[in-house]
């Protein structure tokens, strides 16, 4: 058991004593890692054309004058706030603080 322990014990203060260097090797099979991903992504994305058929796009008339009439009520809707004139709370406190001020 003490064998062991002492062969331990030497291979990590071999590991300690070379840190700079398998730090080095680590952060370089890293990096060559992360650079064959992108490459290999990059290279399918670029040898892969998308087919696009525009015979396929169908639009429904009738769905397309709801979405239409829908779009026109909301439009209308926000038109119809927007004008509205609201009650002012603060009017009356306003107008009956100027009085007591004037006199």
């Amino acid at each position: 058991m003490n064998l062991f322990l002492s062969k331990l014990n030497k291979f990590f203060w071999g590991l300690v004593s070379h840190y700079y260097a398998i730090f080095l090797i680590l952060t370089i099979s890293f990096f060559a890692f992360g650079f064959f991903l992108l490459y290999s992504d990059f290279s399918l994305l670029i040898q892969s054309k998308p087919v696009i058929s525009l015979s396929q796009i169908q639009i429904n008339d009738d769905i397309l004058e709801e979405v239409l009439d829908e779009a026109e009520n909301r439009k209308l809707k926000i038109e119809e706030i927007g004008s509205k004139e609201y009650f002012n709370p603060f009017e009356k406190v306003f107008s009956s603080t100027e009085e007591n001020e004037n006199g």
